[in-house]
């Protein structure tokens, strides 16, 4: 996977190790956000797959929560 901060070089199903090298994260991270809902993921049998469109979507809510709440610290 190429490096990129938009994502579109993404394909459209990401894998847990896609999504940990994409967002910088070990994967036993990413795989416990999926298990616990924190990341919008699915199961197909054992392996998780996460939408590119949903984690784009995930990362923007979450880039707009950081923000809120650095507003009220201030």
């Amino acid at each position: 996977m190429t490096e990129n901060t938009s994502g579109k070089d993404l394909p459209v199903m990401l894998t847990i190790s896609e999504v940990a090298e994409y967002l910088k994260l070990h994967e036993l991270t990413v795989r416990r956000l999926a298990r616990e809902g924190e990341l919008p993921a699915f199961k197909v049998g054992r392996q998780w797959r996460i939408q590119r469109a949903k984690l784009q979507d995930w990362i923007d809510a979450r880039s707009g929560q950081g923000a809120a709440e650095e507003a009220q610290d201030d």
